[in-house]
């Protein structure tokens, strides 16, 4: 059986993802006086279940599980469930815990107990860091007609999902327990379908080796499509391009599965010069273009005009200061900006369908 103090957390755990369903009440803390005639009879059925499931958990407890993540980023699997900022925190890259070890010995540093070191899932040591859950959380089911029955997810139910969610990001390995997977206990790692059935040691290994494997396959895919979108004519994609890409492909050359950094691992949007989207259709355009190719706004009046790509009636032109007018020789009362390019207050409403593609 749980601890007070456990069992006490659980009982917070439980009201607060209760009442994030359920703001109009407080289950497991007591009602405000006068807050319980304002309640439906829904709620308070949905109520006297929530509280009756958290009696029933805290006094029988619930074994703990553990979602190890090699991955050096955070993963946050989907659903209302894993709402309130759930996440999977990520691992350390290999070098910087290389280091930090170095200096753990000379009492510098000290890593975190969730943190440690893998031994033959590669031919180095990978990282990993061990997320453990010991509470259950509560989601809301809606069965119609005004029906909504409150649905406890125990830490072995978490932690399945977790996986099963982040599978093809590899990495990702939950158990049963809370012990470190080097631990000779480990060995104990349990089927969630069958907690009575035990693991051999050998069966976690090939399942923590298959995980890296994918993990490693999905960042090669990552790196891949950052290299086609950097090389492609103006770097059209490039934009998509974030920190998950940067991090795999670092990952990646610090365990030698690339031989050099990419150029683009350090570049940022500006330095890779990428066009801003079209501020009509969103579409990503090349970079100095005139038009858009997608939707025709014209990026730039006074090239557009002087290649005859537009005529002096075209609303864009009115977006040009009057010295710029003056210079293409069109009468500089058109502009709808003064000449530190601040909008003119008199500005006619004609001038302001400049911003759609049919103005233009």
């Amino acid at each position: 059986m749980p601890s007070d103090t456990i069992a006490r957390d659980l009982r917070d755990e439980a009201a607060a993802n209760f009442t994030s369903a359920f703001p109009e009440v407080d289950p497991l803390r007591g009602t405000p006086a006068g807050r319980q005639a304002e309640m439906s009879e829904e709620i308070r059925a949905c109520l006297d279940l929530a509280i009756d499931i958290d009696r029933r958990l805290s006094e029988v407890g619930v074994p703990p599980c553990s979602v190890l993540n090699m991955n050096p980023f955070t993963l946050r699997p989907d659903g209302t469930v894993f709402e309130n900022g759930f996440e999977i925190e990520g691992a350390p890259f290999p070098k910087d815990f290389e280091e930090a070890l170095a200096n753990e010995k000379n009492r510098v540093f000290r890593f975190p107990s969730e943190i440690g070191l893998l031994e033959g899932v590669y031919k180095r040591a990978i990282p990993y860091r061990r997320t453990i859950l010991r509470r259950y959380r509560f989601s809301i089911a809606d069965r119609g007609g005004a029906m909504f029955i409150p649905r406890e997810h125990v830490p072995s139910a978490l932690a399945r999902e977790c996986e099963q969610q982040l599978y093809a990001f590899g990495g990702v390995v939950s158990y049963v327990g809370d012990v470190a997977p080097q631990d000779p206990r480990a060995a104990t790692w349990k089927h969630f379908d069958n907690l009575n059935e035990k693991r051999t040691h050998e069966a976690v290994m090939e399942r923590l080796k298959s995980a890296f494997t994918r993990m490693v396959s999905n960042m090669e895919s990552l790196v891949r499509i950052a290299n086609t979108s950097y090389r492609a004519p103006n770097r059209i994609g490039f934009n998509d391009v974030n920190e998950a890409h940067r991090r795999a492909a670092m990952y990646l050359h610090q365990i030698g599965k690339l031989a050099q950094k990419p150029d683009w691992i350090e570049i940022s949007r500006d330095e890779a010069s990428i066009a801003d989207p079209c501020p009509v259709c969103k579409k990503e355009g090349a970079v100095g273009a005139v038009l858009c190719a997608n939707c025709g706004y014209v990026w730039d009046p006074a090239q557009a005009y002087l290649l005859g790509m537009i005529e002096a009636e075209n609303n864009s032109l009115r977006r040009l200061k009057p010295q710029v007018l003056d210079e293409l020789g069109l009468d500089p009362e058109l502009s709808m900006v003064d000449e530190k390019g601040n909008r003119k207050k008199h500005a006619s409403k004609k001038g302001k369908k400049q911003a759609t593609p049919d103005s233009e």
